[in-house]
């Protein structure tokens, strides 16, 4: 089983991601945050500080770091959509 809970950055997904990961016994899995990619890559700026060339690329990073996570394991509920 895979199940994904949707919604823009910082809306609460994760909580209820976590809830469910209790309740269905299976794993919970995420690729590094937003936060962790503008930390990693883009070092002396905010998200709210990126060009539009910087955030095209934030976007892809963390849908490849999502990806890595989830083909990881056969199930799982994640706190975004790739699938």
């Amino acid at each position: 089983m895979k199940v994904a809970i949707t919604g823009t950055y910082s809306s609460g997904k994760t909580t209820p991601a976590h809830a469910c990961e209790l309740d269905i016994k299976i794993p919970f899995v995420r690729g590094d945050t937003i936060r962790q990619i503008v930390q990693k890559h883009f070092p002396d700026k905010r998200y709210e500080d990126l060009t539009t060339g910087e955030y095209w690329l934030l976007e892809k990073l963390g849908l490849e770091s999502r990806i890595i996570a989830e083909n990881e394991k056969e199930e799982f509920i994640s706190d975004g959509c790739t699938i």
